[in-house]
């Protein structure tokens, strides 16, 4: 958490630094910081998962889907930005946005009906990050909801 505020922190301190004057330059390195990340942080690097979820918002399972997959693969051309999205990206989740993209997927899948598919996902899933959470509690409940059968 720490680590998402050295972005916000640095552009400010830039400002300060360049332009002089901590309400001056430092606001202006702050505008700075959030131009860049509302713009090609957010409606860039993000556009995809963004998308899955208002389609997921919408019920549009297939387009949600689709959207997920394509988060998935933009991040996997982007490892290290993603392992150091804190400091670099201001995002503070606890998980790599790879490993988001891949848990949607699993949900996605599942409002779809594609049982099947979404637990082979989520093996592929916790084989990659075997500490998220979230994705090992949606294992044991497809376990106990499979052995309820």
């Amino acid at each position: 958490m720490v680590a998402a505020l050295l972005p916000p922190a640095t552009f400010t301190l830039a400002g300060w630094l360049l332009w002089g004057g901590l309400l001056d330059g430092g606001a202006l390195g702050l505008l700075g910081w959030l131009f860049l990340r509302l713009g090609p942080i957010r409606m860039g690097l993000l556009s995809d998962h963004r998308l899955g979820m208002a389609c997921s918002r919408e019920q549009q399972w297939e387009q949600a889907l689709r959207a997920f997959q394509a988060s998935e693969a933009r991040w996997r051309t982007r490892p290290l930005l993603d392992r150091w999205r804190a400091p670099l990206l201001g995002a503070s989740g606890p998980w790599p946005f790879v490993a988001q993209a891949g848990y949607n997927q699993v949900l996605t899948l599942l409002e779809l009906g594609r049982t099947e598919e979404a637990r082979a996902r989520l093996a592929r899933l916790l084989e990659e990050h075997p500490g998220m959470g979230p994705a090992r509690a949606l294992r044991q409940a497809l376990a106990a909801g499979q052995d309820r059968s």
